[in-house]
């Protein structure tokens, strides 16, 4: 699967203490899979969408899980 088309499991997230280098382009790469991700769905929609929505788009497009 290609990185656009894979999934993201979960949202981006810092590590708990100060990063190191290794660890915060990890975080920007898993920040510009997830905003990427965003634009490709938002490229499909022919509406605006608020908050509460991208919270319902991105768990049907299973980026997010209630669960997690």
């Amino acid at each position: 699967m290609s990185a656009a088309v894979r999934l993201v499991s979960r949202l981006p997230r810092r590590p708990r203490d100060r990063p190191n280098g290794s660890a915060e382009d990890a975080y920007q790469a898993s920040l510009e899979e997830f905003c990427q991700r965003i634009l490709q769905i938002r490229s499909r929609l022919d509406f605006e969408v608020g908050t509460r929505g991208w919270c319902y788009l991105l768990e049907g497009e299973r980026v997010v899980d209630k669960g997690v």
